[in-house]
């Protein structure tokens, strides 16, 4: 026994060691993944394409994160209907605020913790985190969707079968979020619908502005398969996994810098969002946190079990002594 406890201890440090530096090894497989991705795409070809990226097609991209966030508040603020106070306005901080969250979270689980902003009472988290669980759901049900019609248009019969086999995992999905009163789900499921036509009209330009051009079937089939790539928690926001998949998922249609840069605009998926939200996280956390000070200093509890308040009396300002004035020398 005792000689079993220096090996345990030691193996239980080294663990320890590799869950603190997780993050710094993420961040060093993502350089490794990308350095191999631009050594394989010639860095002045790369260079190259990055230069002829259509402006146009760029700023198009770019203009739909405004109706991508107001549709993401609009959703989050349906779903919270346990806060009837919840405007459109403070549903976009919110946002916001998960999607700087996010920056450092993996997987998008920032958005698991908006539920309190609002509150941080344990069961605003619990609610918050069930409404964000719904969206997951719909998320990927949808985004199963759009893979299985990519795929129905195809000719082979076997990526047939698989279009309908995406179609039965998507159905159920989507089940277990389908609780009674049904209209609320049906309302999620178009939101979410709209929603990922928005993200894939942006891809889709992302596309356009590095001269890439790929039919509606094909980047239907084979996007999403690179956009769950990129939900793998090894590197930071998706780096590296996804640009990987898409050098080989649309290797035969477009040049493996062109597909680079794809993935470098795809990046921008969560910086942008992130960076825009990082004043809002300040101020929404900021105000959270006084919120529950202010409800715990509120109230005190004495011995004998009753609540009482703590009135502060009000200053008076005649009662102050004006301090002597030092002379000076």
């Amino acid at each position: 026994m005792n000689m079993a406890a220096p090996g345990t201890r030691w193996k239980g440090r080294v663990l320890a060691g590799l869950v603190k530096s997780w993050p710094w090894l993420k961040w060093l497989l993502a350089a490794v993944m990308l350095g191999a991705l631009y050594y394989a795409a010639q860095w002045h070809e790369l260079w190259r394409a990055l230069w002829q990226l259509d402006a146009g097609w760029l700023l198009c991209a770019m203009a739909l994160f405004v109706p991508q966030t107001l549709l993401s508040a609009w959703r989050w603020r349906c779903l919270a209907r346990w806060d009837q106070t919840l405007s459109l306005g403070v549903a976009v901080a919110h946002t916001l605020a998960a999607a700087a969250l996010n920056l450092t979270l993996p997987a998008k689980t920032g958005d698991f913790v908006r539920g309190g902003f609002r509150n941080m009472k344990p069961q605003h988290f619990i609610a918050g985190a069930l409404c964000t669980l719904r969206e997951k759901i719909a998320d990927v049900a949808v985004l199963l969707v759009l893979l299985g019609l990519g795929l129905w248009c195809s000719a082979s019969t076997a990526v047939t079968l698989l279009a309908l086999l995406a179609v039965c995992n998507c159905v159920t999905a989507v089940w277990p979020a389908c609780s009674p009163p049904w209209r609320h789900t049906m309302r999620l499921l178009w939101q979410t619908a709209l929603l990922w036509a928005l993200h894939m009209l942006q891809i889709a330009c992302f596309f356009r502005a590095a001269g890439v051009l790929v039919p509606w079937d094909t980047f239907l089939a084979r996007t999403p398969l690179a956009l769950f790539a990129g939900l793998i928690p090894l590197t930071p926001w998706g780096l590296g996994t996804r640009d990987l998949a898409l050098a080989v998922l649309f290797a035969d249609v477009a040049p493996t810098a062109a597909l680079a840069v794809v993935g470098l605009l795809m990046t921008t998926r969560y910086l942008v969002p992130g960076v825009m939200g990082l004043p809002f996280l300040t101020i929404v956390s900021s105000r959270a946190l006084h919120e529950r000070i202010g409800q715990e200093l509120s109230a005190v509890i004495d011995r004998d079990g009753d609540m009482r308040l703590i009135v502060l009396p009000p200053r008076d300002e005649s009662a102050e002594v004006e301090e002597p004035a030092i002379p000076m020398a």
